[in-house]
């Protein structure tokens, strides 16, 4: 007989097997669950802005004239359908975007009544100029969705490489990692027809001591932008076989799942994106005239209702303030030294997206890089107003914060799907020891219809956190 002690730790064992666990996220003040909460508060507000807003659901870039820093790129294109884009006509530009001049506000060209006063010494990314009608195309981010396009490879695989290994940082003292890293480095710094990578003397001064926790940020956040595109990737994968799109599970174990840092990477990067529109909050309290905070449309109307959506979000936000403290960051005279490093390191990252051969990767690589630099901009430079930011930064910074949302409630999804798949696998490994056929076969084929149950367990154990 079990006594009632055994019961009670049979069935804490079994609670914490249907409960998906809590994960605390290095350089913020919450954990995995507090994450849930706040996405599960926006999640039904952000489609409807980027999916609803002609505003928000709308990009001008330069998505094929901008000159990859890297190589040639003229044999490195995309040929699968799925890699196209379908730009907008003149006639298709929505009205919000159709007067829309993205220029110097002091230039006679400039229609609008947006009064943004742009400083690149500020800006953590590479930004198109958008002014150029020539260079410049319109895209509905509705029509060109994220998602599997068949785009991989080596092409793929040296962009990333190139990225970490030239990008982001060795921190504390790992002198080993950091010149395996360079040994191993297929890149060069002489390979390139413009200097991305760090001077070799100035490789040599960073001390990996230095500046460490704004290292590991910068860290985290590329890693959490690239998980993050894998997870919308595996979210939304085109399955050959039964030719239709579906969640593909193996895709998301093989590039995330299987790595807790990735996943608390992504947890990081939603954190960071929130913790700006809690800054964005802030300054629209601060106004004394909220109206001066304007998305530019003639239609005065629309006008409202884009503000009203924004602002919203901004104020949801705020209900959770302490996410990140962002004042920890560059907090001293070295590690503000080290800010003009960090900022040169993300916008060469922001730039190597020109260089990706897929056009609706490189289209989505492009805006949410800059969304990232966005956030940092306004989290790290106190300066930053929101008046301060151009329309395609705003959008940018929107469309950035829906995608990484996504991703979390991806890695739910997917992680349930996990525990109910080795529940299955589980039962079927015990019958397989246990019974001869044909009862085994009989009894196993039960037990993979028992999947379902499975998982509607786990959901309703789980599910409070996504409300």
């Amino acid at each position: 007989m079990f006594g009632i002690s055994k019961l009670v730790t049979i069935w804490h064992a079994v609670w914490a097997y249907l409960l998906l666990p809590n994960m605390g996220i290095s350089q913020t003040e919450v954990d995995t669950d507090a994450i849930y909460g706040m996405q599960s508060r926006i999640r039904t507000l952000l489609p409807v802005m980027t999916e609803q807003s002609d505003y928000f659901s709308n990009y001008k870039l330069n998505l094929y004239r901008a000159e990859c820093p890297l190589w040639d790129n003229d044999n490195a294109m995309c040929s699968s359908q799925g890699c196209a884009v379908d730009t907008l006509e003149e006639n298709e530009v929505s009205d919000v975007w159709k007067r829309f001049s993205d220029v110097d506000p002091s230039s006679k060209k400039n229609e609008t009544k947006c009064n943004w006063e742009h400083n690149s010494q500020l800006d953590y990314c590479y930004l198109d100029e958008v002014s150029s009608e020539q260079d410049c195309v319109f895209v509905s981010l509705v029509n060109n969705p994220e998602r599997f396009t068949g785009y991989s490879g080596d092409h793929t695989a040296a962009i990333w490489r190139n990225i970490y290994e030239q990008n982001c940082f060795v921190v504390d003292d790992d002198e080993s990692l950091k010149e395996k890293s360079r040994r191993e480095s297929f890149y060069k710094p002489g390979m390139y027809p413009f200097q991305l990578s760090p001077k070799e003397d100035d490789i040599l001064t960073i001390s990996p001591s230095v500046a460490s926790q704004e290292k590991r940020m910068l860290n985290k956040i590329i890693s959490g932008f690239h998980a993050s595109i894998s997870s919308h990737i595996c979210e939304n994968y085109y399955d050959t076989n039964r030719n239709r799109w579906t969640r593909n599970l193996e895709c998301w174990l093989a590039k995330v799942g299987n790595y807790p840092e990735r996943i608390e990477n992504i947890f990081f990067n939603y954190a960071l994106l929130h913790q700006a529109f809690v800054r964005i909050a802030d300054q629209l309290v601060e106004m004394e005239n909220n109206s001066t905070s304007s998305f530019c449309p003639d239609n005065l109307a629309i006008d409202a209702r884009t503000k009203l959506a924004f602002d919203n979000l901004a104020f949801i936000a705020q209900q959770d303030r302490k996410v990140i403290m962002s004042s920890k960051f560059f907090a001293d005279e070295e590690s503000q030294k080290f800010k003009e490093t960090f900022r040169k390191h993300f916008h060469d990252v922001s730039r190597i997206m020109d260089c990706v051969g897929c056009d609706k990767c490189r289209l989505w690589g492009k805006l949410q890089i800059t969304g990232y630099g966005t956030a940092l901009k306004l989290l790290f430079e106190p300066e930053t107003q929101l008046n301060d930011l151009r329309p395609s930064e705003i959008v940018a910074l929107v469309n950035t914060f829906d995608r990484i949302a996504h991703s979390v409630q991806s890695s739910f999804w997917f992680q349930l799907r996990r525990r109910a798949d080795l529940s299955v696998k589980f039962i079927q490994f015990v019958i397989a020891l246990s019974f001869k056929a044909p009862t085994r076969e009989i009894l196993s084929f039960f037990a993979e219809q028992l999947w379902y149950i499975f998982y509607a367990i786990l959901y309703i154990c789980n599910v409070p956190r996504l409300i």
